[in-house]
């Protein structure tokens, strides 16, 4: 699972909360 771009908005967004609008 690579959730390091559009993915991590909707995966991981917790993780990425400043990459929202990535």
């Amino acid at each position: 699972m690579e959730a390091t771009g559009g993915l991590g908005v909707i995966v991981l967004p917790q993780l990425k909360p400043e990459q929202e609008r990535v």
